[in-house]
């Protein structure tokens, strides 16, 4: 019987995060053949090897989501003048659209003559896998991961899709009330993949000195692995060291991850470190940059935080601690609480509020032994609820529906 053949979009921009959990979740399906399409090399984004049945396509895109932005900006900033704003947009617009056209004509020749039976949009609805979907007769499965999918639906994207996948239950349930004409019997739950022990046999040795001297000198290590960027929070995790510079002098924060190379991620960054400097923090908070080995770096963690000031569908990362048994802390937004049950997998503070995380720091600091039955909970309970053996199965099921019907 000839294997069915899956086309994966992804406009995966930076390493990790959802394409890594879409590479490892297509590796444990070879009944099926998979093609990722991406805007950078695969390899670059995922560490995983590819299996024989997945095959791996770049096509070029010049103006990317964060392009279009910082060219939006500009505009609202440097031009006053109501005519030049309008002609302004309607360039950007213009820019837009030649580009995705232009991505469109180069996946189409990369995967022909393949027959694709079905097309699957990582990243919820876009108008692309949509038109992949049209052209070359397949099924269309819609991948939600964040919040802002819904801005381009239209009524005939989503009346063409024979699936629609959410990362997380609070991702869907805000998604239904978004999208009222969302046929709710098409809509399923099914978590990304996470398998730390095999993902860690994957990763590059690379040099940990640092973190091995801080180590050795006594160091508390609380590690945030996560791009920089305002809606992740790192300047709130850095406000709690402030507050607990007097009674941990021991403490410090190693920050993973890389700020996005345009205007916004570059003044954040420059932002975090002259809050650091302020604070006078400058042996207390490290930046790592983006890391090849982020599992590794979190093995020397006493405490993994996150502290995102926007709705997420699911912090990968936080799974990734609770996996490696390392107590973790994150604010109640968007998936968070699936994955930390306050006080009984991991620690929840409400968003934006650095004294209160500071307060579960050094309770956690402070009293270990009241912790140990919430690290072996919180382990247990990640490693069975997102097993890739229990993940593909259901996306098995979807995937062997959805082919079948067009």
């Amino acid at each position: 019987m000839t294997k069915k053949t899956i086309l994966i979009f992804d406009q995966a921009e930076n390493a990790g995060g959802s394409i890594a959990r879409a590479v490892d979740l297509a590796n444990e399906m070879d009944e099926f053949n998979f093609i990722f399409i991406t805007y950078h090399p695969l390899h670059e984004l995922s560490n995983a090897q590819l299996a024989t049945h997945i095959t791996a396509k770049r096509v070029y895109s010049f103006y990317n989501y964060a392009k279009k932005i910082d060219h939006r900006l500009f505009l609202e900033s440097k031009t006053k003048n109501t005519i030049l704003r309008l002609i302004g947009k309607k360039i950007i617009a213009l820019a837009d659209l030649i580009n995705e056209y232009s991505v469109f004509w180069q996946t189409l020749l990369k995967i022909w003559p393949t027959k694709i039976d079905l097309v699957q949009a990582n990243g919820g609805i876009h108008i692309l896998p949509y038109r992949l979907a049209q052209r070359t007769n397949a099924s269309l499965i819609y991948y939600f991961r964040h919040l802002d999918d819904y801005r381009w639906a239209e009524g005939k994207m989503l009346n063409r899709a024979s699936r629609f996948v959410f990362v997380g239950a609070n991702l869907m349930k805000a998604h239904l009330a978004l999208l009222q004409n969302l046929p709710r019997e098409k809509c399923s739950v099914v978590h990304s993949p996470f398998d730390v022990a095999t993902r860690m046999e994957t990763e590059p040795q690379l040099d940990r000195e640092i973190l091995n001297r801080l180590k050795k000198s006594g160091k508390k290590i609380i590690v945030c692995n996560s791009r920089l960027g305002v809606t992740k929070g790192q300047h709130i995790i850095i406000d709690a060291i402030k507050q607990l510079s007097p009674s941990w002098p021991e403490l410090v924060l190693v920050l993973v991850g890389s700020a996005s190379e345009n205007a916004e991620g570059l003044q954040y960054l420059e932002r975090l470190k002259k809050t650091v400097t302020d604070y006078q923090l400058e042996d207390r908070v490290i930046f790592l940059s983006h890391r090849h080995d982020p599992l590794h770096i979190l093995l020397y963690a006493d405490i993994a935080v996150q502290a995102p000031t926007y709705f997420e569908a699911l912090a990968g990362s936080l799974v990734e601690s609770l996996q490696l048994g390392i107590p973790t802390v994150s604010a109640d937004m968007g998936g968070s609480n699936e994955v930390l049950i306050d006080g009984s997998t991991g620690f929840l503070f409400p968003p934006g509020d650095h004294v209160a995380l500071a307060e579960i720091i050094d309770r956690v600091l402070r009293e270990p032994k009241l912790v140990e039955p919430i690290i072996e909970q919180g382990k247990a309970y990640a490693l069975q609820k997102w097993s890739p053996q229990n993940i593909s199965a259901q996306m098995r099921t979807i995937y062997t529906a959805a082919v079948s019907t067009k």
